[in-house]
């Protein structure tokens, strides 16, 4: 997977010989990908209808958080370099558009010993361990993403493409038990855009999803280590690792169908884009030939987004997601449920407008989670909590000389949240972690982000730029914060 990234990203620098590019700055790059609906859509078809600006662009960068202010399965320090690009090209009448990274990350003083390098609430199955010293994880990742759109056809009434995923994840923790995890994400989603006339398309698209992984447990001294298999909430049997009963690697066997369907509607000074979104699916998980669980999922999304005014200054952004888990026995029993509604709306506007650039975006914006667990086998248990985060966000881009802008934002926001609920019937070796996490998530803090993107107009074919990000989480209630800073050099080409 990694030689697949690395090949891509030189293809990306030869073609800088073949196409001139359209972009010269990066607030040029944001806006023109702002504007652009069907590109964010996620139906490569759309792709045949923008009338995007081309660009090619090759990134280098180091980020780092750090501070005591985590979640429960967090870290106290996260590092690590990127290496990645993207680009839209039209070949031939084809509008093609690629993404490829590859990430390597180090995780310092993580919170608590568990098998899986991501812990997520609709996966209750795994091993771990309250865990009497804090440990690291180290952690690679390569992610490539190609969405290829044909020519129009049918005098420009339908569109078809193909939108292609693949992620390859490794990570290692040598904090016994040990843990060796890796993961393979594909996807595949073909799509379709019709015209019903000037004024009103539809899209449809397809997906499928698989992604098998593996979290393979050793003992570093060869002596068994008694552990805790999760199975929701704080209930768990106890298993060990090492020895000669030694738990097997545990393998997640996931698997997800999905439909998108869209309305565009196109106006002289407004333009809409809404979906409505479909997928269910199962991840089951087997230890050698048993099967301790499953998880059987449901996620309805709807979003929409907006371009007002005749120059398409001001933008508008909403999609809500409701993600129902079933936790079920190896048997098919119903052992528990868990929902999670996710919520996201902004509001943007530009300010002097010229061709595709602009001096000032202004906004605001809103995010909120509410979250719902269950455990209705014995012992029976709960979990509840609810955030939301209100953020204003400021841009200004200036610029410093012909070949050469500056392009500065600012954000601020306070996350509220409700007390969270967690009320276990049962004694457990893992409670804390839950009573640790609804502590977290009933915290107020208030949030500040700030990033100036220095853009150098090189020649006709290449420009370079420097971006700086910084941020800062500060709970209201108790000492310490977190600290968050990325550093990255690009060319566009």
């Amino acid at each position: 997977m990694k030689r697949v990234i690395v090949t891509a990203l030189l293809v990306l620098l030869a073609l800088s010989r073949v196409f001139s590019q359209d972009i010269k700055d990066r607030a040029e790059y944001n806006l023109n990908q702002n504007r652009a609906l069907w590109y964010n859509s996620g139906n490569a078809a759309g792709l045949a209808r923008e009338q995007m600006l081309l660009w090619r662009d090759v990134n280098l960068g180091y980020n780092i958080e750090t501070g005591r202010f985590t979640d429960s399965w967090g870290a106290r320090t996260v590092s690590g370099f990127n290496l990645g690009g993207d680009m839209l090209m039209d070949i031939e009448g084809f509008k093609v558009a690629a993404k490829v990274a590859l990430n390597r990350t180090r995780l310092f003083k993580c919170n608590y010993n568990t098998s899986l390098f991501e812990v997520t609430w609709d996966m209750p199955f795994f091993v771990a361990m309250d865990a009497s010293e804090r440990f690291s994880w180290r952690h690679n990742e390569a992610d490539m993403e190609i969405s290829a759109a044909a020519p129009l056809m049918f005098g420009d009434q339908l569109s078809l493409g193909l939108a292609l995923r693949a992620q390859g994840r490794s990570a290692l923790k040598k904090a016994d038990p040990q843990s060796r995890y890796g993961s393979f994400d594909m996807e595949m989603a073909p799509g379709a855009t019709f015209a019903i006339d000037e004024k009103n398309l539809v899209g449809m698209t397809l997906r499928y999803r698989f992604c098998p992984a593996t979290a393979t447990l050793t003992s570093a001294s060869g002596s068994p280590v008694e552990v805790a298999f999760l199975k929701g909430l704080g209930a768990f049997s106890t298993l060990q690792v090492g020895g000669p009963i030694g738990i097997e690697p545990l393998k997640y066997r996931s698997t997800r169908f999905g439909l998108d369907l869209q309305y565009n509607r196109l106006d002289e000074d407004m333009q809409w884009l809404a979906g409505l979104s479909f997928d269910t699916g199962a991840t089951r998980i087997l230890e050698a030939e048993h099967t301790p669980g499953m998880v059987d999922k449901f996620v309805i999304g709807l979003d929409a987004q907006g371009l007002l005014g005749q120059e398409g200054n001001h933008k508008l952004n909403f999609d809500v997601k409701y993600d129902r888990n079933l936790w079920l026995e190896g048997t098919g029993e119903l052992t528990g449920r868990c929902g999670i509604i996710d919520l996201h709306a902004d509001y943007t506007i530009y300010t002097g407008i010229q061709e595709d650039s602009y001096d000032f975006e202004l906004g605001a914006g809103l995010d909120a989670k509410a979250l719902s667990a269950s455990r209705v086998a014995k012992p029976e248990g709960r979990f509840t909590s609810f955030t939301f985060m209100p953020y204003v966000f400021l841009g200004k881009n200036t610029p410093i000389s012909k070949e050469s802008t500056l392009l500065a934002r600012v954000r601020v926001g306070n996350n509220y949240a409700s007390k969270p609920v967690y009320d276990f019937d049962g004694d457990s070796m893992v409670r804390r972690m839950y009573e640790d996490e609804a502590e977290y998530l009933g915290r107020f803090f208030y949030r500040s982000a700030a990033d100036a993107e220095y853009s150098f107009r090189m020649n006709n074919l290449l420009s370079t730029y420097a971006r700086l990000s910084i941020g800062h989480m500060m709970p209201l209630t108790i000492k310490g914060g977190r600290f968050y800073a990325t550093l990255a050099v690009g060319v566009m080409f």
